[in-house]
């Protein structure tokens, strides 16, 4: 069994990451696919049975590197991403989100979950726990109650 240094592993994840947004829909059939842009509707965020929530997480070391799996979805598909640093204080909101359109991720765990959005791509967002650490930097946190590590 050939080993792959963790620095391979970090600069394919960060690349994965920042290329994609670290999202990859993994529907049930095994299929691979991108997701695109999403609008919001208010039937949609009232539906308990298909709305998108996080299901489980994992966190791995590769050396220094620390990656958090995320896994998420619904009754009908589940959704996988990967983030650098250490999520595990996010797991009952981890997921990605839309800074514009808060209310699917803030609606989490009885509104302790808070729509983050990426320095980077501000139109971008992580689903995280208020008043937790966030796992990397990545995340713009000015004038929120949230400290990254």
């Amino acid at each position: 069994m050939q080993m792959v240094s963790p620095a391979v592993i970090l600069w394919g994840s960060l690349m994965f990451f920042h290329s994609t947004l670290a999202i990859t829909e993994q529907p049930d059939s095994g299929e691979y696919e991108e997701s695109g842009e999403y609008e919001y509707s208010d039937e949609e965020e009232n539906c308990t049975e298909s709305r998108i929530k996080p299901l489980c997480l994992s966190v791995m070391r590769f050396g220094n590197i620390t990656v958090t799996n995320a896994t998420y979805g619904n009754n009908e598909t589940v959704y996988h991403s990967q983030l650098t640093g250490n999520w595990s204080g996010h797991s009952m909101c981890l997921m990605p989100c839309n800074p514009l359109h808060p209310l699917p991720c803030e609606s989490l765990e009885g509104g302790n979950c808070t729509c983050i959005p990426r320095n980077d791509y501000p139109s971008v967002g992580v689903c995280a726990m208020a008043n937790v650490c966030l796992g990397n930097d990545d995340y713009n946190t000015t004038g929120l109650y949230v400290s990254s590590k």
